[in-house]
């Protein structure tokens, strides 16, 4: 089991924008992800919620992440 207790999204970008789900999260301030033991992340449809869980599964590697196109 992997416990995070922060996560800190890449302030870069790509050349092309339309790339999911790079530039995401780029017009965002929040650029930094802090944990407590348990975390709920909430929002309306279509606030990132998804992309955001599988960027951090990408990047951990995690068995069933979704890859990017």
């Amino acid at each position: 089991m992997i416990y995070l207790s922060s996560f800190l999204l890449s302030r870069e970008t790509v050349r092309d924008p339309n790339i999911y789900p790079y530039n995401v999260f780029a017009d965002k301030v929040e650029k930094s992800l802090f944990f407590r033991p348990i975390t709920v992340l909430y929002g309306n449809n279509a606030s990132g919620k998804s992309t955001l869980l599988n960027i951090m599964a990408n990047k951990l590697q995690i068995e069933g992440q979704e890859y990017a196109t």
